[in-house]
């Protein structure tokens, strides 16, 4: 095909001395790609739509090679790509799925760039923590009264796109999150246990941004639970519909930072999910053999060995204790049922 590679003076010419990425332009589409030439030369036929610096670009359906990961200066993501969920399943869950470094470094830094532009006046101060409601109000009927979201999610490092090509929300009524909350947790602040109610379609996904954190899964009492007190403590003052919260939780995932991860189905509809508030995590393990456990509450990190952090992983294999930064999440959903503005100028 007509394709060729830039040499360095025309890279130079976007501004990047001593970068190592070409242009590569296709006469028969005529657009120009800022990518890396891989050593092997791996060829990959390009068949999905290529976003550079939040703009399409092309649609390239020639071949070239070059490597996939975003140059720092002129940013480029490959969309359509789709994802495998279950190999990121939970060993031990029903319905979990954990997929580390699901954003780069660069794209969590361009994130917690857009979120301190935010203005004060967009922000929610709830009692321990506080939040930005994303994609419009959620009304006391279950209907989303639809507005607009940030235009990143859409673009840059496009959130929505990736999260539709996990799979997780294909059944969905509109096979992708419409609605997210931005979540702030300064060192010391949780969430207690709790579910997301009826108004989302029984599928959530949760990606962290700035620092890690330790997602506990819980269960209600059964009957035989609330009069024998071996299932462990309770939490008498935590009721739904007079249903009792067991404090011991069911199943224990670690966060990293950049991680997506997935609940649905069960793990959605009859478990609960919280945040410990802490300012540290104490990861203790004395048998090689075993999972490594958080001390506090004396559970097993279910997904340990999935974890790709060097300096995280290094201190829940050998023990060791993690202090919390200020941590972000987006928390993602599909409301099923959707009220738009014009709609509602209509009723």
């Amino acid at each position: 095909m007509a394709v060729r590679v830039a040499d360095q003076e025309e890279c130079k010419n976007f501004g990047l001395a001593d970068c190592l990425w070409h242009t590569i332009a296709s006469k028969k589409e005529s657009q120009s790609l800022h990518m890396k030439l891989t050593e092997k030369r791996t060829w990959l036929n390009l068949t999905h739509r290529i976003r550079a610096e939040c703009k399409i670009i092309g649609t390239p359906s020639w071949s070239m090679p070059f490597d996939a990961f975003s140059c720092k200066y002129f940013r480029i993501t490959v969309m359509g790509e789709t994802i495998d969920l279950s190999r990121y399943r939970v060993p031990g869950s029903y319905e979990t799925f954990y997929i580390p470094d699901f954003i780069t470094v660069d794209e969590e830094q361009y994130l917690l760039r857009k979120i301190a532009e935010t203005p004060q006046s967009k922000w929610k101060q709830l009692a321990n923590r506080r939040l930005q409601i994303w994609g419009g109000e959620v009304t006391s009927k279950n209907v989303l009264f639809s507005q607009g979201m940030p235009s990143f999610l859409g673009s840059y490092p496009d959130i929505i796109t990736r999260l539709r090509n996990t799979g997780a929300f294909s059944s969905s009524p509109h096979g992708a999150p419409n609605h997210v909350i931005l979540n702030e947790y300064l060192p010391g602040q949780g969430i207690m246990p709790h579910q997301d109610g009826p108004s989302y379609y029984p599928v959530v996904a949760t990606i962290s941004i700035g620092s890690h954190s330790v997602f506990h899964y819980y269960k209600f009492n059964t009957q035989d639970d609330q009069t024998s007190y071996e299932t462990g403590p309770l939490w008498p003052e935590d009721r739904d519909d007079g249903r009792i919260i067991n404090r011991t939780p069911v199943l224990t995932v670690f966060l990293e930072p950049r991680s997506l991860v997935i609940s649905r189905e069960l793990m959605y509809i009859s478990h609960l999910h919280g945040i410990e508030g802490t300012f540290q995590d104490r990861i203790f393990r004395k048998d090689k053999n075993k999972a490594p456990t958080v001390t506090d509450l004396n559970v097993d990190i279910a997904n340990w060995e999935m974890l790709s952090g060097q300096e995280i992983k290094k201190v829940i294999e050998e023990g060791g204790i993690l202090p919390r930064n200020v941590r972000y999440s987006l928390t993602c959903r599909d409301v099923e049922r959707v009220l738009n503005a014009h709609q509602f100028m209509r009723r």
